[in-house]
């Protein structure tokens, strides 16, 4: 039997506790910090989503009516406590316009989103182009 050996062990083993007690307390805190990203990666996908909705149902048929032909013009902005949006409207043709709006986030890592919507006014009335209406912006 070999004498002195149980310090070492005991020593051992409390380097490995320690060890497994730190990953612990880093894996909670790294998936804390995955959660809160993407909540702000959910308020930027609904904020742009809502600020193009919102270009559709108060659209100004007057107003577009007199932008001119491959002019851009900016409906609105909005800035809230910690997300940035930004919506403007491109005359394509006589009846097509292009919606873009664009959200950022300054969270601890800044996000960002741009989508497209392209329309055809009928009558007064915006549609959605069928097939591909909503676009994926970079």
């Amino acid at each position: 039997m070999r004498r002195g050996i149980a310090l070492p062990a005991m020593l051992f083993v409390l380097t490995l506790v320690s060890a497994l007690a730190v990953s612990g307390v880093y894996a909670a805190r790294r998936l804390g910090a995955i959660q809160r990203d993407g909540e702000a990666a959910q308020r930027v996908e609904l904020a742009v989503e809502q600020a193009l909705v919102d270009a559709v149902v108060g659209w100004d048929s007057t107003g577009r009516a007199l932008q001119p032909i491959g002019a851009v013009a900016p409906l609105a902005t909005a800035d809230s406590s910690s997300t940035n949006v930004s919506v403007w409207v491109t005359r394509i043709a006589r009846n097509v316009y292009w919606i873009v709006a664009e959200a950022s986030d300054a969270a601890r890592i800044p996000l960002h989103r741009r989508i497209g919507l392209l329309i055809h006014v009928v009558a007064g009335v915006p549609e959605a182009v069928p097939e591909r209406a909503w676009t994926e912006l970079p």
